[in-house]
């Protein structure tokens, strides 16, 4: 049993956050290193 996943995440274009919101895909990367990833690393 492996206890490594793979994650690909893909970040679309600074346009199409544009579109829809203020949100810029730095901002994404930030959240998924500083919440999502620590948290899913907890719960493993």
């Amino acid at each position: 049993a492996s206890d490594s996943c793979t994650l690909e995440i893909r970040l679309q274009p600074a346009s199409a956050y544009s579109e829809r919101s203020h949100v810029r895909p730095s901002r994404v990367l930030r959240f998924l290193e500083r919440i999502l990833f620590p948290d899913l690393a907890k719960r493993l």
